[in-house]
């Protein structure tokens, strides 16, 4: 049995780093053509993924009628829900509970994204917590909407708690949509360290190669990287921007891949093995510093 369970194992782990590979060698093919562009995976849930504006609309449409609606055709409930909404507002009479409540909600809502940045800061690496709270996102966007609908409902006619509600409305969005804000400064596409529209024409038309020394223009490598969220992409992409013999890099977070073109100094200069397994180390050594495991992956 023991044996069996060991085969088992290592067929799951050769299929996994096969996709892996699979996936990397069309990114570099993309890379080899010039056809570098943005990639937005749908694991990481973001508001402009396919279906969640969709899965939004339903969570809003649905807490409205099972939820919302009946407090206001039942005298009983609605009295219910006034009471239950009288005993939050004192509970946040404090202007640190007030807030602490809307960033939350915010938090949840952008599945803890804040909370992941200070951990990336700290060099604690991936916490998965997109990949825990990430499938409820719609549902706890719907929550922080009708949360603002009825904070604003109760200070339209309350000007003196018009700044307090504002300040919270802020906080809520900004943690809400950090995520999105996020995406936007991952280049996945990243061309970097000063590339030109020229360098980007000679990598299209130069032949890529892998470590198999085998002389040519360009080499790339590629790691296997833990990342859940936009947070851990885009410190992945910072670390990699600050390594000066990283030409170009492409983040594939959906299936935790890294692929990373070397820059050339002269055109006659050829990298040997001795010098990309160098370059590979200090990559990895880079990525492990910032708490993010590297892999190599063999292409």
């Amino acid at each position: 049995k023991t044996h069996v369970k060991k085969l088992f194992s290592l067929s799951e782990k050769r299929d996994s780093l096969s996709f892996q590979e699979n996936r990397s060698v069309t990114c570099i093919d993309d890379m080899n053509h010039g056809k570098i562009e943005t990639n937005r995976m749908s694991n990481q849930y973001l508001i402009t993924d396919r279906g969640f504006g969709r899965n939004f609309c339903w969570y809003v449409i649905v807490t409205g009628v099972v939820v919302i609606l009946p407090f206001y055709v039942s005298r009983t409930l609605h009295d219910f829900g006034t009471q239950v909404w009288n005993i939050i507002n004192d509970a946040m009479m404090d202007m640190a509970h007030y807030f602490a409540f809307w960033s939350l909600l915010g938090l949840l809502s952008s599945s803890c994204c804040a909370v992941q940045l200070i951990l990336n800061a700290l060099s604690l690496g991936c916490a998965g917590f997109n990949t825990a709270l990430g499938p409820s996102r719609p549902m706890f966007m719907c929550f922080t909407f009708y949360a603002q609908v009825a904070s604003w409902s109760v200070a339209y006619n309350r000007p003196w708690i018009w700044s307090q509600t504002f300040i919270g409305t802020i906080i809520s969005v900004t943690l809400c949509f950090l995520p999105e804000v996020l995406a936007t400064r991952v280049p996945d596409n990243t061309s970097i360290q000063g590339s030109n529209v020229q360098e980007e024409n000679a990598v299209a038309d130069s032949t890529m190669h892998t470590m198999g020394g085998t002389a040519g223009k360009s080499h790339t490598l590629q790691f296997g990287v833990k990342m859940a969220c936009s947070a851990c992409a885009s410190t992945v992409s910072k670390v990699l921007d600050s390594i000066g013999d990283i030409k170009n890099h492409k983040i594939l977070a959906e299936d935790g891949v890294v692929v990373v073109q070397l820059r050339q100094i002269h055109d006659d200069v050829v990298y040997d093995n001795t010098d990309v397994q160098q370059i590979r180390e200090n990559i990895k050594m880079k990525l492990e510093d910032a708490g993010f495991l590297a892999e190599s992956l063999i292409m």
